[in-house]
């Protein structure tokens, strides 16, 4: 696997479909609004790909034998974490790699879309605009480093909190991490407000704004968190894609 020059990241967008998992994220890093490098077996005429994020996130495409997973574990190898997508191997294939799946759902809108919901929680909505209010913020150093740096969050992504005025506090917080036509959606509540339905308020805020600018809203989540995948279905979000995520084993025990 060669790593590829950012003037050829457009040669590895046909081998990600639209309903590639994360999709937001893979072309992110091909648009160059999310850092990420790109492995290629070939750079001229690429048939298997390798993007790796600046956090743990890795996608590939064209990887559809064992053989050609050990290159990109060679490259991995120095990588603390990683969150490895391989949708054309099954966990049994790379089992004995010392990876273990994690299985995912994945959401997005078929015909329906986000219907509109009047803020009933009694915290007022704050566009994450300043660097003050996202350093409050719980995902503050999760999403700064998935972009490469606050300022390019504040110019790049998306984010929403809902603001305990009284306790001075921020209740619950959506983000979205936008490529040109798709947009991942992500929330986080605190701990003291949460099963307050808190998240699907915002997150239904929030989503109603990029439909707006004509993006498509994706989520994504583990299997076993029925309190993620629960706030998608009740957005309506009507479209459903599992898969899974690869991590070291050791990691993950």
């Amino acid at each position: 696997m060669k790593k590829m020059s950012s003037f050829h990241y457009e040669r590895v967008r046909t081998l990600f479909t639209d309903n590639y998992p994360n999709i937001p994220f893979v072309h992110g890093i091909i648009e160059e609004r999310l850092p990420g490098e790109v492995f290629v077996d070939n750079v001229v005429e690429p048939g298997s790909c390798m993007l790796v994020t600046a956090g743990a996130y890795v996608f590939t495409a064209g990887i559809s034998s064992p053989r050609k997973l050990q290159p990109c574990l060679d490259l991995l190898r120095d990588k603390a974490d990683i969150k490895l997508v391989l949708p054309e191997l099954s966990p049994q294939q790379v089992k004995p790699f010392g990876l273990a799946p994690t299985p995912r759902r994945q959401y997005a809108y078929s015909t329906a879309q986000s219907s509109d919901v009047s803020n009933t929680s009694g915290y007022q909505i704050r566009p994450l605009v300043s660097e003050a209010l996202f350093k409050e913020c719980i995902w503050f150093d999760f999403m700064s480093g998935i972009f490469g740096g606050t300022e390019h969050f504040l110019s790049r992504g998306f984010g929403w909190v809902f603001w305990d005025a009284a306790a001075g506090v921020i209740a619950s917080e959506a983000y979205g991490i936008a490529s040109k036509q798709f947009v991942e959606i992500g929330t986080v509540t605190h701990p003291a407000y949460r099963g307050k339905g808190l998240s699907t308020l915002l997150c239904n805020h929030l989503m109603r704004h990029l439909c707006e600018l004509g993006l498509q809203p994706i989520w994504s989540c583990d299997e076993s968190n029925p309190a993620s995948w629960s706030v998608a279905e009740k957005l309506g979000m009507d479209s459903l894609l599992h898969y899974n995520f690869y991590k070291r084993a050791m990691a993950q025990a």
